[in-house]
């Protein structure tokens, strides 16, 4: 619903050929969100738009129900995905003000059990590291959706994951670093990240409709579904429950537009909600600083990507969960900033929008507006020459198989073909030749699984490819 009041009041004193612009510019971005809503079949969307630090614009557009034809709002709450670092970031700077922790100390020296694969990332690794993403270690997303763990329990199997680049020397996004600081935050805390957060952030901000938890969410009068588009429609999928696998840190909160501006308001601010500081201006400084460069266009600080847009610094940060994806963004030097929320797992529309009303914020041109295109449809597999045998009947590669990182799975035969069970999903395997199977489920889709023989000619291994930037994982056959 657009704020007219707040239009209005904020523009009293304003010329009228300024609020005809700002009228204007209002009508321009209904239509293209509209439009670009329509072509990408999203269910819903919300935008809001702040300047001079304010809430000045917010609309819903579409449904946050689809079955039940519910519309979106200003006040859905949708869940936020990567949003969440900054937050993470904002409760670690609390902390640093409180002496409780240093962005430079070794993570160890809080908490010493705290290991990874390469030696030197252990011992040197700090919460600065873990917060702007180099600590050698890639995604390895695999584990956060496959397997059910306590957060304790996933911080003790870093260890066991691989790493893809010598420590501090190259920028790789990752979202188990985040559980970790978000972990080490609670611990010196006597708390845990999800009390810091309500208690530090939400509540002293007034964002009462916000939450880290997907069950809280639920119980919000007004809350978005989550979905898929699968071929030409949306289809509803369950709602990804981040503290059943142990993570939260990285992206397990769920607001709304007027929440944000009031979190968005809170950095343009430097860290004061009326006139009380909540975080130090210094330490509001070093979460939009600079800490690695991420390209020649980017850089990231802690919690927040940084860019230039129209000459000036651009503070944002993206979010993509099952069945959403958020953007929220702003420009300290102008005080202006906005927000776009959606509940569609793959859609561009939030990364497209979002700085497409900054750069009118600040009296640029936005390019063209890139429709999406219809997605091409696959190449057929040349299914002409016929698979080779497997070296075994399907019988001998059944059975389970244990990698440290990712514990048990189970091999299973399924019809004419095997399938790999995890404790919270199954990956359909189709038969290529020899001992070597394709992923045909969502789940790492393409991908190739090899069996291999130990010296008795017996089937010992599986190599499983579920992170991309390393080899394969071994996972031993259990007798």
């Amino acid at each position: 619903m657009t704020r007219v009041w707040i239009l209005c009041l904020a523009f009293a004193l304003a010329p009228i050929d300024a609020l005809a612009d700002l009228r204007k510019a209002i009508e321009e971005l209904d239509a293209e969100v509209e439009q670009l809503r329509k072509a990408g079949q999203v269910p819903g969307v919300a935008v809001g738009i702040i300047e001079d630090g304010k809430l000045a614009f917010s609309r819903g557009y579409g449904y946050r129900d689809l079955e039940r034809r519910l519309p979106v709002t200003e006040n859905t709450v949708f869940a936020v995905g990567s949003v969440t670092k900054s937050f993470t970031a904002a409760t670690v700077a609390i902390l640093v003000d409180e002496g409780k922790l240093d962005w430079d100390t070794p993570v160890r020296e809080y908490l010493p059990d705290f290991q990874l694969m390469d030696e030197v990332a252990t011992k040197l690794t700090t919460v600065r590291d873990m917060l702007c993403h180099r600590t050698g270690l890639p995604r390895h997303d695999f584990i956060r959706f496959a397997v059910p763990l306590t957060r304790e329990e996933l911080m003790r199997r870093l260890r066991y994951l691989e790493p893809s680049a010598s420590f501090r020397s190259k920028y790789q996004y990752q979202n188990l670093m985040y559980v970790a600081a978000g972990y080490l935050a609670g611990h010196v805390a006597g708390s845990t990240w999800e009390k810091l957060v309500e208690d530090r952030l939400f509540a002293p901000l007034g964002m009462t409709a916000s939450s880290t938890s997907v069950l809280d969410m639920q119980k919000q009068p007004d809350f978005a579904r989550p979905y898929f588009k699968q071929g030409n429609r949306a289809a509803e999928v369950p709602f990804y429950n981040y503290q059943r696998f142990g993570v939260g840190p990285n992206g397990a909160v769920n607001s709304n537009v007027v929440d944000l501006a009031k979190y968005v308001a809170f950095h343009l601010n430097e860290g004061r909600v009326g006139e009380k500081q909540i975080i130090s201006r210094r330490q509001m400084a070093e979460m939009h600083r600079p800490q690695i460069v991420i390209n020649e266009d980017s850089t990231y600080g802690l919690g927040w990507s940084i860019r230039r847009l129209e000459d000036r610094k651009l503070i944002e940060h993206s979010g993509s969960i099952t069945g959403f994806i958020a953007w929220v963004g702003f420009v300290p030097q102008e005080r202006v900033g906005a927000i776009v929320l959606a509940n569609l797992s793959n859609t561009s529309l939030p990364g497209t929008i979002g700085p497409r009303i900054v750069r009118r914020l600040l009296n640029g041109t936005p390019p063209p507006l890139p429709l999406p295109k219809p997605s091409a449809t696959p190449a057929s597999r040349n299914t002409a020459e016929k698979p080779r045998a497997t070296t075994h009947p399907l019988s001998d590669f059944v059975g389970e198989y244990v990698h440290p990182a990712i514990g048990k799975v189970r091999v299973e035969q399924a019809g004419g073909s095997l399938q790999l069970v995890f404790p919270a999903l199954t990956i359909p395997l189709r038969h290529v030749h020899y001992d070597v199977f394709e992923a045909t489920g969502s789940e790492t889709r393409g991908r190739y699984y090899q069996f291999q023989m130990n010296e008795r000619g017996e089937i010992s291994t599986l190599l499983a490819p579920l992170e991309p930037a390393v080899p394969p994982m071994v996972f031993e056959k259990l007798r």
